[in-house]
């Protein structure tokens, strides 16, 4: 985004969450949000100047979102070193049960490679991964992540997500990622080349759906009903429940075989 301040705005029916670029008024990134889920933000929080983290707060687990910036494919090798150390330990940070989703411009391009198609899928614009694209693939295999920007069939003008200054060629750098647990949430992935975003990169958009499963409570035997505890106050009760007690380990001892003994009920003694 390259602006200067942190902060929020409000555009329309849209509150604009921003980060502050770096000194060479490079990266900056954020999350423009429609106001109608205002009332779910938890928080926004700013790591650095490549990366920005936005929770929404839902009825049964919150969806973290992360946006990255991450340095170009010619930057020094520290720099990139330094920006996936912050991001790993960003997702470190987030609680498993959250639906993890990590986006943003990556300037990764990822191949198809077979050895990675459980992590990639089969359907990026490149042949090829370059070193950005390894390392966001050695990401997504050390956290559980799905690239799912990769995974899902369409024309090669709807994969493409930056066009260079000349116009000659198309790459697909910004990606989608989410954590395994919840990666049939997300349907599609694809570019929207209609929108017009005044930049050099091309909208992306994914749909996300989350189902939750049904707890299915397991039957054990039927149902015992609650004890009266409170009956071991008496010590009467108190006496013969030590008695029943111990008539059942002289059973067991006297038997000394191995199989197996019924259950004391010690509602026999207690009372229900």
């Amino acid at each position: 985004m390259k602006w200067q301040d942190t902060g929020s705005i409000l555009i329309s029916n849209t509150t604009l969450f921003f980060g502050a670029c770096d000194g060479r008024r490079q990266a900056g990134s954020g999350f423009a949000v429609n106001n109608k889920l205002l009332a779910a933000v938890k928080s926004f929080k700013v790591i650095n100047p490549r990366l920005t983290m936005f929770t929404l707060d839902t009825k049964w687990f919150e969806v973290v979102f992360v946006n990255g910036n991450a340095p170009t494919e010619d930057k020094d090798k520290n720099e990139k070193d330094d920006f996936y150390s912050w991001l790993d330990n960003i997702l470190c940070e987030i609680p498993r049960g959250c639906v993890q989703i990590i986006l943003g411009d990556f300037n990764a391009k990822i191949g198809r490679e077979e050895c990675f198609k459980p992590i990639i899928g089969g359907h990026s614009l490149h042949h090829l991964s370059n070193d950005n694209g390894c390392r966001l693939i050695d990401l997504a295999t050390g956290r559980n992540l799905r690239v799912k920007s990769t995974m899902f069939a369409h024309k090669k003008i709807h994969k493409g997500t930056w066009r260079s200054p000349d116009g000659r060629h198309i790459n697909q750098i910004d990606h989608v990622l989410i954590n395994e647990r919840f990666n049939n949430s997300i349907l599609d992935v694809r570019t929207v080349r209609g929108a017009d975003s005044d930049s050099d990169h091309f909208l992306v958009a994914g749909r996300l759906r989350v189902k939750l499963k049904r707890r299915q409570e397991i039957k054990r035997g039927g149902a015992t009903g609650r004890f009266d505890i409170t009956n071991l106050n008496n010590p009467a009760v108190v006496k013969n429940f030590q008695k029943g007690i111990e008539e059942k380990l002289r059973i067991i001892i006297a038997s000394g075989s191995d199989r197996e003994v019924e259950p004391i009920d010690y509602r026999l003694w207690v009372g229900r």
